[in-house]
């Protein structure tokens, strides 16, 4: 149980609120804080001039064991048996079943139509060689007439020297 009137120490921290504003603190007090697992944990409290509910930092957090940092993830099992178990999933290209797949727009939804980036030269004709062979495997299509949806193309180049193909949907 706290006492009625708390004898406050003097601070000289200023504190900052999630809007970014800062709270100069009357002061600070000590109070000795429980849970389930944890009892009588000593943590500094700011008293500060603003009409809400008390609120426990990270420190405070951390102390009371109610958040831990976990700095490591075991794994009980290789990428390559990952691979192996599930080789119906990484075998050849995914495809949705049988019927196209239908995208949703949101009604807003506004046509961009963005300008080709430019590719280097040294990268053209691997880029002209992927693409023909995605377009024989099916993965994509050559469009030959205006649409109203143009995305920008971004290639990466993968250690192994092929390119991945992706699109850029920042403004999709």
């Amino acid at each position: 149980m706290l006492k009625v009137n708390p004898e406050l120490s003097k601070t000289n921290i200023s504190l900052t609120t999630y809007g970014n504003f800062n709270l100069k603190p009357y002061g600070s007090l000590i109070i000795n804080c429980s849970t389930d697992k944890l009892k009588n944990v000593p943590l500094p409290y700011y008293v500060v001039n603003v009409k809400s509910k008390p609120i426990l930092g990270l420190r405070g957090c951390k102390e009371l064991k109610l958040i831990e940092k976990i700095d490591a993830i075991g794994c009980s099992i290789s990428k390559n048996e990952l691979i192996k178990q599930y080789k119906d999933v990484f075998t050849g290209v995914g495809e949705f079943p049988n019927e196209p797949y239908h995208i949703t727009l949101k009604d807003n939804a506004v046509p961009v139509i963005h300008p080709p980036r430019r590719v280097p030269l040294a990268l053209q004709p691997k880029l002209q060689s992927t693409l023909d062979r995605q377009e024989k495997e099916g993965i994509v299509s050559k469009v030959n007439k205006p649409t109203d949806w143009v995305q920008s193309l971004v290639i990466v180049e993968k250690p192994n020297g092929n390119l991945r193909l992706c699109l850029d949907p920042r403004e999709s």
